[in-house]
């Protein structure tokens, strides 16, 4: 064997050896970023699942509660709403939640800077509603205002997150293209436990009510703030 001939063997296991590692790390950045986008996937199927299901929840146990009790959509949502807060938190604005996401992003920011852009701050939406739902509950005379909002901010921002949420799906395959897509069709109803458990709390809160008005006024409904 030349000398040529021997530079070219070395010449050509240097480029093998490059090329070997290139591939590994390649398949290393594809199965990091495959991890960090199933995080990301997974916060925010529960971000959306948490918001849909909630504003939902409200609004078909405030209807049932109107119709069997004759109060007025005003005075029976905030009621319902606090009920959920304190007894279905899995409803509720959960920080860990979106902590756990605004970490998910970041490690995404790593392998794709762009979807990361596009990713962040898609949570803001249940830290606003759970600040809305308290000030409500300070000052009864906005919330009819604060509830337009929060439905029109529902409503652009929902098909955002399943935008979102598609696109990564996509990116991890056809089974959790899938997948994704059935998490994305309408909801069940509100489960018979959940209606019975609310109409029965409601109707305590009424009997208390009638008993003495001026005590339970406070715990029933929105107060009024002091001008």
């Amino acid at each position: 064997m030349g000398p040529a001939l021997g530079g070219l063997l070395a010449l050509a296991g240097l480029f093998a050896g490059w090329a070997l590692n290139e591939i590994s790390h390649s398949a290393r950045r594809r199965e990091a970023k495959r991890s960090f986008l199933s995080e990301a996937l997974a916060d925010l199927l529960e971000i959306r699942h948490r918001i849909v299901r909630r504003s939902e929840s409200v609004q078909e146990l405030t209807a049932m509660l109107v119709q069997a009790f004759g109060e007025s959509q005003e005075q029976v949502r905030p009621v319902v709403s606090a009920m959920i807060d304190k007894f279905w938190p899995e409803f509720s604005y959960d920080v860990q939640l979106t902590q756990r996401f605004d970490a998910a992003v970041t490690k995404v920011a790593s392998v794709d800077p762009i979807l990361a852009f596009e990713l962040r701050g898609k949570d803001w939406i249940m830290a606003m509603g759970a600040r809305m739902r308290i000030a409500a509950q300070e000052d009864v005379d906005v919330q009819p205002m604060l509830e337009s909002f929060h439905a029109l901010a529902l409503s652009q921002m929902v098909p955002t997150l399943d935008a979102s949420i598609s696109s990564i799906a996509r990116q991890l395959g056809p089974s959790v293209e899938e997948g994704a897509r059935e998490k994305l069709i309408p909801s069940e109803p509100v489960s018979s436990e959940m209606k019975a458990a609310t109409f029965k709390m409601f109707q305590d809160l009424a009997a208390q009510e009638v008993k003495a008005p001026g005590k339970s006024e406070s715990r029933a409904r929105p107060r009024r703030r002091k001008r």
